[in-house]
């Protein structure tokens, strides 16, 4: 086959014929099975486009591609022309290191050099073709009848936990169970953006260290000395008292801000991880939360929707404590737990209602065809959604 040619835009009209990026994602994603050639002239085929990743990063992610016979995966970066990416400042950010695609619409005849592949497309340059045998990820589960879809996904699904406690169990082997505990579920409040500095800030302020010092202050104080302390120690606030030679507060820039939604704000989010620190005060997380989950899903739902009080407004979302307590606290007490625990763990996460889709459920979903699209998950239905997408992109 032919690669698409490359025609750049000229004339006085060719800045405000260039196509917003919104339309050039879409011109982009229907690109599997195609083959293109960069602006160096190489043969790039593009077997998938890759899942399209809303917020801050590259527009796409997980793209599988063939540049000059060697298969990469990885984000996909558009713009409406190559300059876009100085301009932006990806060269200086790191959510964007890993990019190995820049697609544009407008090509400029003294383009920068960035040291990464480039494509120009074309509006009028998406003619259908065959897929010259490239196949979607998770093509082979798209035709199964629904039950066969189901069994598949909650064997992933099984998978993905045991994958997930094996590696709680090494957490716990390390630092113990409620240090476990404590920095899975902090990692968990940081949702896709903020995962990492919320487990480097569970590792700078242990919760045995943070609940010594809340057990010294009256009760009513407990929840703003806490706070203060994760917001100064994660260089989002004023300084705050020491709690501990060496300790210093992070570098702010760790954290992801721009394109968060309010309620997954950092500062949301080290305000429900207070309140989990007095949570653990009276009996200890483990004890805490191994009763709510013999008490059943909705028990441990609603432990973890994060309280400052019994009774109080909750701080954590219904659906997202339902992800904490799948993929965060399910898989340490199954990593601790006696036989009688553990079976009562198992239980829980086959019977765990639904979970919320995120970007790569809705992609791996859309993949599966127009029935998945419709089809109501399990929890564990959902996690194994997940490791087949996964599996599908490595």
């Amino acid at each position: 086959m032919r690669p698409a040619a490359i025609r750049a835009p000229s004339g006085p009209r060719a800045m405000r014929d260039v196509l917003p990026e919104r339309l050039l994602a879409k011109l982009w994603a229907a690109k599997a099975g195609r083959t293109l050639r960069t602006t160096d002239g190489r043969t790039l085929r593009v077997l998938y486009p890759g899942r399209p990743a809303p917020g801050h990063g590259p527009d796409f992610r997980d793209a599988l591609l063939v540049l000059g016979g060697r298969r990469m995966r990885g984000p996909v970066e558009l713009h409406r022309t190559p300059a876009e990416w100085a301009a932006h400042g990806h060269d200086h950010d790191a959510a964007y290191a890993e990019v190995v695609l820049h697609v544009v619409h407008a090509a400029e005849p003294a383009a920068p050099r960035l040291g990464l592949p480039t494509v120009v497309l074309e509006a009028d340059d998406d003619a259908p073709v065959a897929s010259a045998g490239a196949e979607p990820p998770l093509h082979d589960l798209a035709g199964r009848p629904d039950d066969d879809l189901r069994a598949a996904l909650r064997r992933a699904g099984r998978a993905r936990f045991r994958e997930h406690t094996l590696a709680a169990s090494a957490a716990v082997g390390r630092d113990g169970v409620e240090q476990a505990l404590y920095a899975s579920i902090l990692e968990a409040l940081g949702y896709a953006e903020n995962r990492a500095p919320f487990a480097e800030l569970a590792r700078r302020l242990p919760l045995e260290r943070l609940r010594a010092i809340a057990r010294a202050e009256p009760e009513a104080a407990r929840f703003e000395v806490v706070l203060g302390l994760l917001v100064s120690f994660a260089g989002l606030g004023p300084p705050s008292r020491c709690v501990g030679d060496g300790i210093e507060p992070m570098d702010p820039g760790r954290w992801q801000t721009s394109g968060v939604r309010p309620a997954s704000h950092p500062l949301r989010r080290l305000k429900a991880a207070a309140a989990l620190v007095l949570i653990s005060i009276p009996a200890g997380l483990h004890p805490t939360l191994t009763e709510a989950c013999a008490d059943g899903t909705r028990a441990l739902v609603d432990a973890l929707r994060m309280r400052r009080t019994p009774g109080g407004t909750a701080l954590v979302g219904t659906g997202r404590a339902r992800e904490i307590a799948v993929g965060a606290v399910l898989p340490v007490l199954a990593a601790v737990g006696d036989r009688r625990l553990c079976r009562c763990v198992h239980a829980a996460y086959d019977r765990f209602p639904a979970l919320p889709d995120n970007t790569l459920t809705r992609e791996a979903r859309r993949l599966l065809g127009p029935r998945a699209q419709a089809m109501r998950f399990s929890a564990c239905e959902h996690q194994g959604l997940m490791r087949l997408y996964r599996r599908a992109v490595a």
